[in-house]
């Protein structure tokens, strides 16, 4: 989908859900504001997504759904914590650290009635070697040139992650280079880099261009450390990418990321966020046909993939209900 196609599919999206919740508010149902994103943003169609599914089944639970716009994660969880809005798509990194008073969110503190209902899209990393490298696992990456992406960029900080995840510290690397991501195909190609970190929601287009110029080859993380890291690190969930996604991959690529979660507020009633993820996930056909970025998901992971935080009492009780994790 080209950028253009996809800020129009993302305009239609939150122009349905403002209408559809305007006609279910002039039918007294009571109103929730969901903290979504930028208009060229990732979580806005997800967002509006969740309302259009909620105002659907407004008749059954007296609830009407409308988007506010934000800056992302950041700002959707400041909006939630200030009781400006009763839900918020955020990423599960920035959740965690919400949660816990963490980084950009230490001087707030800790945000510890910040609730979970369920996950959505996420974003996986992969490595790749060039086929010519001589790399044939990550171990192999000492004293390589390798691009890990920009400082400061999420390309960057999974890249990182990766390394940690595999117990191969960057010291080890030989040449670091700080690529952007559309940059990194035809420098993995050409053999300025050995290898290169892609991370992103899956196909990535430069992942494709990679293995379709050169044969480059994903590196296969080993399966037991990065089932320990995850326990270590539960803000990130496993995220295996599929067999067959990417030509020549004929098994599935172990890998993990960030995914987005659908949040709320500890003092939304029970009954209203049972409500909710009741919508979703009784009409998930029709919610995944909404976005490319829902296609893929399952019941199973969005229940279980909440749990890096606390879960709502009222997404328990669905769960619970319909033996989900």
């Amino acid at each position: 989908m080209t950028m253009r196609a996809f800020r129009m599919v993302m305009a239609m999206m939150t122009a349905g859900a403002l209408l559809s919740g305007g006609s279910a508010l002039a039918g007294g149902a009571r109103a929730l504001l969901i903290g979504g994103g930028e208009p060229a943003g990732l979580f806005l169609p997800e967002a509006g997504a969740v309302c259009r599914t909620v105002n659907k089944e407004t008749k059954k639970h007296d609830l009407s759904c409308l988007i506010r716009t934000s800056g992302g994660s950041q700002d959707n969880i400041a909006m939630l914590r200030a009781g400006e809005t009763q839900l918020a798509v955020a990423q599960s990194r920035m959740a965690a650290d919400a949660a816990a008073g963490h980084g950009v969110f230490a001087a707030a503190g800790a945000f510890r009635d910040m609730r979970a209902l369920f996950s959505l899209h996420g974003e996986a990393i992969v490595a790749l070697v060039n086929p010519e490298s001589g790399i044939e696992d990550t171990a192999g990456l000492a004293g390589k040139r390798v691009s890990l992406g920009r400082p400061g960029s999420f390309q960057r900080l999974m890249a990182e992650s990766f390394l940690t995840s595999e117990g191969v510290p960057a010291s080890e690397l030989g040449t670091v280079l700080e690529l952007d991501v559309e940059h990194q195909a035809e420098a993995l190609c050409t053999r300025t880099v050995d290898a290169a970190f892609f991370s992103g929601i899956h196909p990535m287009r430069e992942v494709e261009r990679a293995i379709n110029l050169c044969g480059a080859i994903p590196l296969i993380p080993n399966e037991a450390m990065l089932e320990l890291y995850l326990e270590k690190n539960p803000f990130y969930a496993r995220q295996d990418i599929a067999a067959g996604l990417y030509d020549g991959m004929d098994l599935p690529l172990p890998t993990f990321g960030p995914r987005s979660l659908v949040v709320a507020r500890a003092d939304l009633p029970e009954k209203d966020a049972y409500a909710i993820v009741k919508a979703v996930f009784d009409n998930l056909g029709a919610f995944r046909a909404m976005h490319p970025l829902l296609a893929r998901l399952d019941r199973e992971q969005m229940a279980g993939d909440a749990a890096v935080l606390a879960r709502h009492d009222g997404a328990l009780r669905y769960f619970r209900e319909n033996n989900l994790p």
